[in-house]
């Protein structure tokens, strides 16, 4: 029997062609409200409950779970040489040490200190080719600091 994320790429397709539905993912099923351990292929849709809708209630065995969230998406050119405040996911940025290359901040993560090595505090996830050096510069308006190092570099 395939799992769950086989049945989610090899159906993806045809679930993302049900009228309403943006998006399909691997995640627990939600009853009531509560979130269960039960493993589901979750589907995104504009609208909960559209009669348009012919949503099956498993694939492949697999239960199916409906969310309501609708994505809006919004293009965001920035120059990855500029300062920018605040700091958001999907402007582009650029370390000291290799100004030719640039990306852009995927989003920030908050550490509790549970986690060995990884001490409390916020992260900055963005990939390799954005940030090679030790650290990256992130001016501010009172004073010229560091955003952050690098983890591995």
């Amino acid at each position: 029997m395939p799992n769950i994320e086989e049945v989610v790429n090899a159906q993806a397709e045809r679930l993302l062609a049900i009228p309403g539905c943006t998006a399909v993912a691997v995640g627990k099923k939600t009853v009531g409200g509560v979130r269960t351990d039960q493993d589901a292929i979750i589907l995104h849709v504009d609208r909960k409950y559209d009669a348009e809708q012919p949503i099956p209630a498993a694939v492949a065995g697999f239960p199916t779970d409906v969310v309501e969230q609708r994505f809006d998406f919004r293009e965001l050119a920035t120059d990855p040489f500029a300062r920018a405040e605040p700091l958001i996911g999907g402007l582009s940025i650029a370390g000291y040490s290799a100004p030719g290359d640039y990306g852009s901040i995927g989003c920030f993560i908050e550490a509790d200190g549970t986690v060995n090595p990884v001490v409390k505090g916020v992260y900055l996830l963005t990939n390799r080719h954005v940030w090679r050096g030790p650290s990256i510069p992130a001016p501010n308006r009172w004073s010229s600091s560091l955003a952050g190092w690098s983890a591995r570099s």
